[in-house]
């Protein structure tokens, strides 16, 4: 994937349990699916420290994901149609300060509210029940179809002679396993112990050849994996 502003490559990075996208040359940051919401103002004050301040070549960008135009808001050039956020380091932590100041503390419910609050949720209630079987099966559905497409989707690069790093994306939120194998062996990593799109894992490189199996699960518990994968195949 390559930088929307100086087209160089960017670079998959983890900060806690938040994925992103950095680009070594103009040291801008791009966020899929607007993860950066999940950082924290000392988190977005790290990254800052981190990359400094980016330089934009030009206004005019595209998507790395789907090449749409990225439209510019206050902090941010953003993707309408996957999410995406690019952004340098510095905004990030403008905007989480400024979301700081506008926090105020909710002032306690009047009795006609919790009345309208109880009504509201017993229909939300009767709703949902309904809409909760239609959901369960298209979610099955999604998860599945995200396993059979795993297989094209993982990449693996090295790292240097003792390390490889694997990542892939999902369009949903998933959590992630990964299960390996040798002829003499088996082991477990997680991958991303909270849903995530994006799915990053560097590892030490297996002394014999090996296969490589990706778990996804979702919070309501469904799970599925995809079909054994050659490591050397990938390489």
């Amino acid at each position: 994937m390559n930088c929307p502003n100086c087209k160089h490559e960017l670079t998959p990075h983890q900060l806690g349990s938040t994925v992103y996208w950095a680009c070594g040359t103009c040291h801008l940051l791009w966020f899929d699916n607007q993860e950066n919401d999940f950082l924290s103002l000392d988190e977005t004050e790290m990254l800052s420290k981190e990359f400094g301040k980016g330089v934009f070549q030009t206004e005019s960008l595209r998507c790395p994901r789907d090449n749409a135009l990225l439209y510019k808001d206050t902090y941010y050039f953003r993707c309408s149609s996957c999410g995406g956020v690019f952004s340098e380091s510095s905004n990030l932590v403008k905007e989480k300060e400024q979301k700081a100041k506008r926090y105020v503390v909710a002032r306690p419910f009047t009795l006609n509210q919790i009345r309208s609050v109880v009504v509201l949720g017993a229909i939300l209630t009767f709703l949902g029940a309904n809409y909760f079987i239609l959901s369960t099966l298209q979610r099955k559905s999604t998860i599945q179809s995200q396993a059979a497409e795993l297989i094209n989707n993982v990449h693996l690069r090295n790292v240097d002679n003792s390390q490889l790093m694997l990542f892939f994306t999902t369009d949903r939120p998933y959590i992630s396993v990964a299960h390996f194998t040798t002829r003499t062996k088996q082991w477990s990593v997680i991958i991303n112990k909270d849903p995530h799109i994006d799915h990053f894992l560097l590892f030490d490189k297996p002394d014999e050849s090996a296969t490589v199996k990706i778990t996804l699960s979702d919070t309501k518990g469904h799970q599925v994996s995809s079909s054994d994968m050659s490591i050397d195949e990938m390489r």
